[in-house]
């Protein structure tokens, strides 16, 4: 039984590993991948996004165990940050950043995101630059990844405006096990038949670039963003595909994949940690709390936890 709110003391008692409730995304191009590869009960035909580890106004994480069960991720952070997310966040009520899983039954749009300067003016939030693990892929996926070389503003307004935008994007294959940075400003899109683990800044700003003319369930085509897109595009600054399959580090979090055979340490240290386990089952305990581990899994891991256990077989993405 959930304990009222009016009643937790944030002490030792209220810093132990959260397991988390997902936040559903039914879209236009959502599948039911997820149902199979971690046994879920999904609630629509299309999900599309699963928000794993989320404090934004588009969803939050619910908390689903200990004295913080079926609280939201937002009011336990705003109770006490430093506690959940660190010293350096002391003075923010909610994450900088944001986990989900997204099955691609069909291809995403061709989309960019701004950087941090530009969504501050634009948009009121932070930037856009994320990672993903290729936690599925079938044999044939790509992703978007930049554009053709040469591509200039002209060229590119140019085609959009044509119609054949889709000559000039980059597409690149991709594996299972495949780990890819995609920072602001660049073109990009996944494509049919891929499931994926994305890490990002805690922003929900997209600008749709071309969407294959698809209609919804109304018949009406989903908003494009051409101008604001355009005015985001490092053209000058198209970035090489660098995959990784162990770890990914960059200014905003950092993606380590674990393999765990037997048992193993960890200790957040000055600021929050996550778990997303891929395949097997374990445990993870901590301050006396122990949460169980299986597929599909998501944990967090506050910054005030002195340390944590791990055991099992099992592997998982240690994002922080």
């Amino acid at each position: 039984m959930a304990v009222a709110i009016t009643e937790i003391r944030l002490d030792d008692n209220g810093i132990y590993p959260l397991q988390l409730r997902p936040v559903y995304k039914e879209v236009i191009w959502g599948g039911r991948s997820l149902e199979q590869l971690f046994a879920r009960t999904l609630p629509g035909p299309c999900i599309g996004e699963s928000w794993e580890l989320c404090t934004h106004e588009h969803g939050t994480s619910i908390v689903a165990n200990g004295c913080w069960e079926n609280l939201s991720l937002t009011e336990v952070i705003a109770r006490q940050p430093a506690a959940i997310l660190g010293k350096a966040y002391q003075n923010q009520n909610r994450l900088p950043l944001l986990i989900k899983y997204i099955d691609a039954n069909d291809h995403l749009s061709i989309q960019v995101h701004p950087g941090e300067a530009e969504a501050l003016t634009a948009e009121g939030e932070a930037g856009k630059s994320e990672a993903w693990y290729i936690v599925k892929a079938d044999d044939d996926a790509e992703i978007v990844f930049g554009l053709a070389e040469g591509t200039t503003r002209e060229t590119f307004q140019q085609a959009t405006r044509a119609g054949s935008v889709e000559r000039l994007l980059r597409r690149v294959k991709v594996r299972t096990g495949d780990m890819v940075f995609v920072p602001a400003g660049t073109v990009h899109a996944l494509l049919k038949g891929l499931v994926v683990c994305e890490i990002q800044q805690n922003s929900d700003t997209t600008y749709r670039i071309y969407d294959y003319d698809r209609v919804d369930s109304q018949g009406q085509k989903r908003p494009l963003h051409l101008e604001r897109a355009l005015s985001v595009i490092k053209f000058d600054q198209q970035p090489a595909v660098e995959f990784s399959h162990s770890a990914l580090y960059c200014p905003y979090f950092s993606v380590e994949k674990w393999d765990v055979k037997g048992g193993r340490e960890d200790r957040p240290g000055d600021r929050f940690a996550a778990y997303c386990v891929l395949q097997g089952q374990g445990r993870v305990s901590g301050n006396g709390v122990t949460v169980e581990l299986r597929a599909g899994a998501t944990v967090l891991l506050p910054a005030a936890l002195p340390a944590v256990h791990l055991e099992g077989d099992l592997t998982l993405l240690r994002v922080q």
